[in-house]
């Protein structure tokens, strides 16, 4: 059973009742408006948050806390949906009924402790700890860049994109990093706490009601405690009343993804590199997104095209005219944007590009066969089955579409996908309208 509610003005709660599995989880989401100048520090706090609590004041003691909770984990959450960023913790341990004790609520009260009483140093984050967390994000970043697949994408929609909040990569920006210290950071995190929409998920066999009584929140909005101060915290208390306590809630900045502009013409970019191998990137726009009727049906188009099994690009483009060594292509319902891939010799570039251009025109003229489109729906149905043994995905599931204002469960998603035609896909593809074309050629 999954129930949404506002507890506070700006927090939502998610809770699906499901006692499938021996584990109950918890995410807590802040919601920002993805953009530089900010995207690093959000993708920041979590891992800093992390480093300890005045309590427990170091990875070690954390450790030892987590396995006194019977093996109880606690990471960081880092999305990018759209154009709203999500950062915050996710946290799941042995439910109470398999332990032989109270677990959760012990598990909240520590990452409500993280969360509002953080270690410190004069007043604000340890900046010992910053400058180790700032060098892991600056290696997650330089990663990307690394991946000539992932850098592909992200210059193709850097490109595209530009002057949209879209176009900020999910970590942020790598100069970004050196406009950061311990004060900005720490009166960001203050800014966060304040005005930031949050997003709860709990997945466990409480059931609704029983859930809703341990989550109403403690009488009146207490600011985060100074530095130096006693943990209000008690231990084992109500589930998520420390958490809600502590919200100090003020107006909260709007989140959410402005429509995807249809392109005007077709613009092209181009760099080279040292590569074993060129590559190319084109990026569609289409009016097509999470709220559109059309939804499913542009997921089985992507799914044809490039991104499911016994796809248009992989045994069309590679295998039977052997124009690349790999391809694929990828719909982000958030922003309504698709794009399709290849790694290929540097003078098979525009016969690509051509093609892919080609199967996106088959597809919208219904030149394909039911079974290509059985194959296309099996697998996204089997997708969805796998989310749903997966208390992680799941979690991203509803959180991802509650930060769009969405409702909808992977059961109802399911039931759409199998509703959808031959001719409804046929209409998607239609509204699939080139934008840009990036290309990694080879120095």
């Amino acid at each position: 059973m999954t129930t949404r509610k506002e507890l506070l003005p700006g927090v939502f709660l998610t809770s699906i009742q499901d006692g499938q599995f021996k584990t109950a989880c918890f995410s807590l989401s802040f919601l920002r408006p993805l953009r530089a100048g900010e995207a690093a520090m959000n993708a920041l706090l979590p891992s800093v948050l992390l480093r300890g609590s005045e309590k427990t004041p170091s990875i070690r003691a954390i450790a030892d806390r987590l396995d006194e909770l019977h093996g109880a984990s606690i990471g960081a959450l880092v999305r990018k949906k759209g154009e709203i960023q999500l950062t915050g913790l996710f946290a799941d341990c042995l439910e109470d009924q398999y332990a032989g004790e109270t677990v959760f609520s012990h598990l909240l009260d520590f990452v409500s402790e993280l969360l509002f009483c953080p270690r410190t140093e004069h007043g604000a984050f340890v900046p010992e700890l910053v400058s180790q967390e700032c060098r892991n994000l600056q290696n997650a970043m330089q990663s990307v860049l690394d991946d000539k697949s992932a850098y592909c994408e992200r210059q193709l929609l850097r490109a595209m994109c530009r002057g949209e909040r879209y176009a900020c990569g999910r970590l942020g920006e790598p100069e970004e990093l050196d406009k950061i210290d311990v004060r900005t950071l720490w009166e960001h995190d203050k800014s966060v706490l304040a005005s930031s929409r949050v997003e709860l998920f709990y997945l466990g066999s409480k059931s609704v009601g029983e859930a809703e009584a341990l989550l109403q929140p403690l009488p009146g909005q207490l600011p985060r405690p100074a530095p130096g101060t006693k943990n209000p915290v008690g231990d084992g208390g109500a589930l998520l009343q420390p958490l809600l306590a502590h919200l100090p809630r003020t107006a909260c900045v709007p989140v959410g993804t402005n429509p995807s502009p249809l392109p005007q013409e077709l613009r092209r970019f181009s760099e080279t590199m040292p590569l074993a191998q060129s590559r190319i990137s084109l990026g569609f726009r289409t009016d097509v997104t999470l709220r559109s009727a059309q939804y499913p049906a542009m997921l089985l188009l992507n799914a044809m095209l490039g991104g499911g099994e016994q796809n248009r690009l992989y045994t069309v483009v590679r295998g039977r005219m052997a124009l690349c060594y790999e391809a694929g292509s990828w719909y982000d319902g958030h922003k309504g944007i698709l794009a399709a891939s290849a790694g290929c010799g540097r003078t098979d570039l525009p016969a690509v590009e051509q093609e892919i251009l080609h199967q996106l025109a088959e597809l919208a003229a219904g030149r394909f066969s039911q079974s290509e489109l059985e194959t296309a729906r099996t697998g996204l149905l089997s997708d969805l089955r796998l989310l749903c043994d997966s208390p992680g995905r799941l979690d991203e599931f509803y959180t991802g579409r509650a930060a769009e204002g969405i409702s909808q469960s992977p059961a109802e998603l399911a039931a759409a996908l199998c509703a959808v035609t031959a001719e409804d896909v046929c209409t998607a593809a239609r509204r699939v309208r080139p934008d840009a074309v990036y290309t990694l050629e080879e120095a």
